[in-house]
């Protein structure tokens, strides 16, 4: 988006030609598109999410291969699986709350945004003054 937004700048170098009206609106709408995707979607904080995530998970299998931690106090190899299982489970967990967590609040935000076609009637008409011929 910034080299998008750069190439704007220097386009109006060429303010002569007739092209750059154009280009210039189409690069503009590029960028405005693009920027509210990236506000709707919001991919940097679902990336972190999922990377906590993965880390989470590859730490506790590092800590299961090498029977560190908790899997050091587990009976046999059979039940250090089992807390392994269970602990990746809990952290898979936590994220997916986290994601319906984040969608729910962007739905709601959306909701805010954009009101139904009768929540927008509704408004008109409580809004619009009534003339005397009305009463």
């Amino acid at each position: 988006m910034i080299v998008i937004g750069a190439l704007i700048s220097v386009l109006q170098v060429f303010s002569g030609q007739v092209w750059v009206a154009g280009a210039t609106a189409v690069l503009g709408a590029t960028v405005a598109i693009m920027r509210s995707i990236d506000t709707l979607l919001r991919p940097d904080d679902t990336w972190q999410a999922y990377r906590k995530a993965s880390e989470g998970m590859k730490r506790e299998y590092r800590l299961y291969l090498n029977n560190a931690d908790v899997y050091a106090q587990a009976d046999d190899e059979d039940a250090a699986y089992r807390l392994l299982v269970e602990r990746v489970e809990t952290v898979i967990a936590e994220e997916q709350q986290l994601f319906w967590q984040f969608h729910a609040t962007t739905q709601a935000i959306s909701e805010v945004n954009n009101p139904d076609n009768e929540d927008l009637e509704e408004i008109r008409e409580t809004a619009e003054p009534k003339s005397p011929a009305d009463s």
